[in-house]
């Protein structure tokens, strides 16, 4: 191989590995228009909707997830544990999106799939359904899980996309509490 497509190849490698780690950076830092949050409403698993301007006065961690994500669900015995732990000082609110694509748009259905994943592990913590992406889109979450804090004046002060682990989800609780 020549001088040149090594060269060439060199740079193309080091291009891919700098996109990609900017990438990863740049789904660290909340999107500059998420402040103020822009309003959404979700519908609450037991009932009732929660809007933007319900979160005001308490700090709370969002997590968008369903339940045919491995990552997604790899995240909720952390989420649970914390909610546990923190749920008298943070609002938790679980997020559903997407759960009916493996329906065929039943939402019903959707429903009762999420509803049994959650019984089946026990998972107690709050959790809501965005079945128009209102709140997934507001937020800008490009993918699922996608967790946002939030303190207490509705500032989005952490918002970060993949699974978080416990120190990650801790970091952000300790920034908004």
């Amino acid at each position: 191989m020549n001088k040149t497509k090594k060269l060439l190849l060199v740079v193309a490698a080091f291009s891919l590995i700098f996109l990609t780690g900017c990438a990863q950076i740049r789904a660290m830092i909340p999107p500059r228009d998420l402040n103020p949050l822009p309003d959404f409403a979700v519908v609450s698993v037991m009932g009732g909707t929660v809007t933007r301007d319900d979160l005001l006065g308490t700090p709370t961690v969002m997590v968008f997830w369903n339940s045919w994500c491995p990552n997604c669900t790899a995240m909720m015995p952390t989420v649970q544990a914390l909610y546990n732990e923190f749920g008298d000082q943070v609002r938790f609110m679980a997020i559903n999106v997407r759960e009916d694509q493996r329906t065929d748009g039943d939402r019903e259905v959707a429903f009762r799939n999420a509803s049994a994943y959650l019984n089946e592990h026990g998972f107690n913590f709050p959790v809501y359904f965005d079945w128009d992406l209102e709140a997934y889109n507001a937020l800008q979450a490009p993918a699922v899980p996608t967790t946002v804090w939030l303190d207490a004046t509705g500032y989005a002060v952490r918002w970060r996309l993949g699974t978080q682990s416990e120190n990650q989800l801790r970091r952000g609780l300790e920034e908004i509490l």
